[in-house]
């Protein structure tokens, strides 16, 4: 018997989260890929690295149980301008490697990657979750996804015993992941009910 997964990225070209999830929307992995400056490591340099990173998930086997992607979703970037943190050239630079990555995942998985809004994706995911600034948004997500998953060994800093910032691209990811799985039982439902599947 084959079983689906989902893949789900949040791309930056500092840190990306990465996610996996099974067809019934359980965690199988979170880990990330981190980067070093633009200086020391260019787009294609840092695209290789990540290919490399996930190219194990190709054949991926649990219990001698193959788990293909069937699905990759990926946080999209940002379209506009937004405060003083980015620019036209930022929202260039991180929508062209978005595209990069999303070329390699569909050439690697032979899967056209789904991009989501994060705000859409929490949104979906977190209905209740009130409106607050993007860092206090980025902390509540962390706190309902550690809720969610608490065997998760999140990530400290060894002096400051702070969440790193790399925590809160994974939970993106899984955020981004558990909408796009949302969406897909919603689809099948829907069609279920109206005989379109069996």
């Amino acid at each position: 018997m084959i079983k689906k997964t989902t893949l789900a990225l949040d791309v930056s070209t500092s840190v990306i989260g990465i996610c996996v999830f099974d067809e019934n929307g359980s965690l199988i992995s979170m880990d990330h890929v981190k980067y070093g400056s633009n200086k020391e490591q260019d787009l294609f340099e840092k695209a290789d690295l990540f290919e490399k990173s996930v190219a194990h998930l190709k054949t991926l086997n649990i219990n001698d149980v193959p788990m293909p992607i069937q699905y990759v979703a990926i946080e999209e970037p940002l379209l506009r301008v937004q405060g003083k943190h980015s620019s036209a050239a930022t929202i260039g630079l991180l929508n062209f490697f978005n595209g990069m990555i999303s070329d390699r995942c569909f050439r690697l998985f032979g899967v056209k990657p789904t991009h989501y809004n994060v705000n859409h994706a929490r949104a979906t995911v977190f209905p209740q979750m009130p409106k607050s600034s993007e860092t206090t948004a980025k902390q509540e997500v962390w706190k309902r996804v550690a809720r969610m998953e608490p065997q998760i060994n999140w990530k400290y800093g060894p002096k400051s015993r702070k969440l790193i910032n790399e925590n809160f691209d994974m939970v993106d990811a899984y955020v981004v992941g558990t909408c796009h799985i949302m969406n897909i039982m919603r689809q099948e439902e829907m069609l279920l009910a109206e005989g379109k599947i069996m």
